[in-house]
């Protein structure tokens, strides 16, 4: 028996690089997994190889800038023990153009507490548990990258304030700051000797 039967866990970001190894992660440790990405079929290749491999998936596209629609989705899984926030956006030199770093900002940081506050009411049932996705850019700036380091340097300091405000309902708030991962999301920053 995994760690996590019984459990259904909600990973944004799903179809993506960090967001869907945590999905295979939690389905190996018997979770049953809610994929949400903006492109469904990156959502259901993730979802269709837990599914391959003995696990339990669903995909769900999900546009985390859309509050109504983030409510519904989390609101219809109906039991909810985890979230991870992993879905992000990175634009790299485009973001010194304030309306790029609105919707990073948008996605990295809005997006993250959208579906935290939507998940919010199932957590406190089931005394769940939400992690962030951070980055080591919320230690430092970056100057090809403006919007994406502030983002994730807010959802540091986000992390911390639902972590206190959240506590009251047993629900426990973390976050990572990984290095470079290998991902499509990393590629371009990555490949650019300029970085």
């Amino acid at each position: 028996m995994g760690q996590f039967n019984g459990k259904t866990v909600v990973v944004t970001g799903g179809g993506g690089g960090i967001g869907g190894a945590a999905c295979r992660g939690f389905a190996q440790a018997g979770a049953k997994v809610a994929v949400f990405d903006m492109n469904l079929a990156s959502a259901e290749k993730v979802a269709q190889a837990i599914r391959d491999a003995g696990g339990q998936a669903l995909a769900l596209a999900c546009d985390i800038t859309d509050r109504a629609a983030v409510d519904a989705l989390v609101g219809s899984l109906g039991s909810l023990d985890a979230v991870v926030n992993s879905a992000g956006l990175i634009r790299r030199d485009a973001e010194h153009d304030p309306d790029v770093f609105a919707q990073v900002m948008d996605v990295n940081v809005n997006g993250g507490m959208r579906v935290s506050a939507a998940a919010r009411p199932l957590l406190a049932k089931s005394r769940g548990a939400i992690v962030f996705i951070g980055s080591v850019m919320s230690f430092f700036g970056g100057p090809k990258q403006p919007a994406y380091s502030a983002s994730k340097g807010a959802v540091r300091n986000l992390t911390m304030s639902l972590a206190a405000a959240y506590a009251a309902d047993g629900i426990r708030v973390n976050a990572v700051a990984p290095g470079w991962v290998v991902t499509e999301l990393s590629r371009g920053a990555r490949e650019n000797p300029e970085r």
